[in-house]
């Protein structure tokens, strides 16, 4: 891991400002240099000159490193902003003039930042011997990171950053989650040294400097120093995408088998509902589909299907029948925890009978199903079948084009597709599916029976033709791994099984 300053807030909290006054909520490169140089100036390895004290020379020269080299990367914690509305107002008395008071409030902003572990600054390469030994001293000696109401300890260590520097930053390309901070640049130390020793060249005498009761008490603030600084911009890393679209599976056997492929989506239906109506009011929109206007919904959310006793013994569990809760890769951490708890709570299912609940367990949606046998190549089967995303999409468009759509509409983050719509784009997609090496091994419309069976809703003006198919994903997603493509597949259909067959001679694995 690189190199690395670390700062770890005593109280578990962050209190300082930006230059505009805004709560800071991440201290800057600059406000670490400035800490390091305060230390430097007036702790134990400051040295007399002329009657003041200074940072010794091995001390300027770790503080000139730092200007030269700002940070490759920082890291954040986890951590909450407080921003509340309200101010607090210093009165200050600033002199009295022929009994008349002039009196100042200075309006100070009342939010902090919770923080959960502690800020770091990472170098890939750090400084020479001689100046870590410099740093290190200097560490042990900063006593706060901006205002008094945050004590840290500092120390030099090794971290793994958040956010790593970016050299050439685009301004106007700014991401959700990326860093503005201000960095130090050559010169810095020598301007705040030299604004200091302009706001204290003249010590007040003895006289000025009693306190007298109804006298001048005017506020001398210090010098702002804009010198040898400039933003950098710090990208926030952003996590690999994970195997599978939905990356854990909450898995709960039944006592009870499934007697008909209709029950696949009463069974999940009924899940879905119970498990809304256990949280209440305020239930995820990752669980309900439900979202606010203007907001973009993800290419998947939750999803419930039900196995049989035979899909069931394929991933190990020997049950009736099973009902599992398919969580998205990334879903929000507390939208994680009520979900579960809610799955963990509920006991009987009643979608037309009672069905009780048991053998709980939390899987991984990458490894959900048993291995495929050597020399087998494994293929998916659509069960109980699956639902086209569009209608036709015009000449040439054929079922297995369908499938495509519905494979890469599953996989679009994987996959790096933007979010669009029309026919173009349908096109697009399954053509971007089709050159990653998927094939639709067969694929057979469905026309017996009651065909709303397969489906819980279906959107406006979107015909209702289910097909079943056996696809080869050609490795998009692990042999172990959980998927259900096309309408419904939040909702009991669509759910893709293995079906491992010969490899043929010659052919992949």
């Amino acid at each position: 891991m690189p190199y690395a300053i670390i700062a770890e807030p005593v109280l578990g909290t962050y209190h300082a400002h930006a230059g505009d006054g805004e709560i800071d909520v991440v201290p800057s490169p600059a406000r670490l240099a400035a800490a390091l140089l305060c230390a430097a100036a007036q702790g134990p390895r400051a040295v007399y000159d002329g009657g003041s004290l200074r940072p010794c020379e091995v001390d300027m020269a770790a503080l000139r490193w730092l200007e030269t080299h700002p940070p490759d990367g920082v890291r954040v914690p986890e951590l909450v902003v407080n921003r509340p509305e309200g101010l607090a107002y210093r009165t200050r008395l600033l002199e009295v003039r022929q009994r008349r008071r002039m009196i100042a409030k200075t309006p100070q902003p009342l939010g902090s930042v919770a923080v959960n572990g502690s800020y770091a600054w990472t170098w890939q390469v750090g400084p020479p011997a001689g100046l870590r030994e410099a740093i290190e001293a200097l560490c042990a000696e900063v006593s706060h990171l901006g205002m008094a109401e945050t004590p840290v300890r500092m120390r030099v260590g090794l971290a793994e950053p958040t956010h790593d520097l970016v050299v050439d930053a685009n301004w106007w390309d700014g991401v959700r989650g990326d860093l503005d901070l201000d960095v130090p640049g050559p010169g810095r130390a020598e301007a705040l040294l030299a604004a200091y020793r302009t706001d204290n060249a003249v010590p007040p005498s003895l006289a000025a400097d009693r306190v007298r009761p109804g006298t001048n008490e005017t506020q001398m603030p210090p010098t702002r120093v804009g010198t040898a600084v400039s933003p950098a911009r710090y990208a926030a890393r952003r996590p690999a995408p994970a195997e599978t679209p939905w990356d854990r599976v909450l898995v709960a056997a039944v006592d009870t088998p499934v007697p008909g492929e209709a029950d696949r989506v009463r069974w999940a239906v009924a899940m879905h509902k119970a498990l809304i109506k256990m949280i209440g009011e305020g239930a995820p929109a990752v669980l309900t589909g439900h979202y606010a206007a203007g907001v973009e919904r993800p290419a998947n959310r939750c999803a419930i299907q039900i196995l049989n006793r035979k899909e069931a013994g394929l991933c190990g569990v020997p049950a009736e029948s099973l009902i599992v809760m398919m969580l998205p890769a990334d879903i929000d951490a507390a939208d994680y925890r009520v979900i579960k708890g809610a799955w963990e709570e509920l006991a009987r299912l009643h979608p037309e009978r009672a069905l009780r609940l048991s053998q709980r367990r939390e899987v991984s949606a990458s490894e959900f199903w048993a291995a495929p046998e050597e020399g087998r190549l494994r293929v998916w089967s659509t069960v109980p079948a699956a639902v086209p995303e569009t209608r036709g999409q015009g000449k040439n468009w054929m079922l297995a084009d369908a499938v495509l759509l519905s494979v890469g509409m599953v996989l679009r983050d994987r996959l790096g597709i933007p979010v669009g719509r029309g026919s173009a784009w349908y096109r697009g997609v399954a053509d971007t599916v089709r050159r990653r090496g998927v094939v639709v091994v067969e694929a057979t419309p469905v026309r017996d029976g009651d065909l709303s069976r397969f489906v819980h809703k279906m959107p406006p003006g979107v015909p209702l033709r289910p097909y079943r198919a056996v696809i080869d994903l050609a490795g998009l997603v692990p042999a172990r791994g959980l998927l259900a493509i096309g309408q419904s597949r939040h909702l009991g259909n669509g759910l893709l099984v293995p079906l491992d067959v010969p490899t043929p001679e010659g052919e992949r694995p």
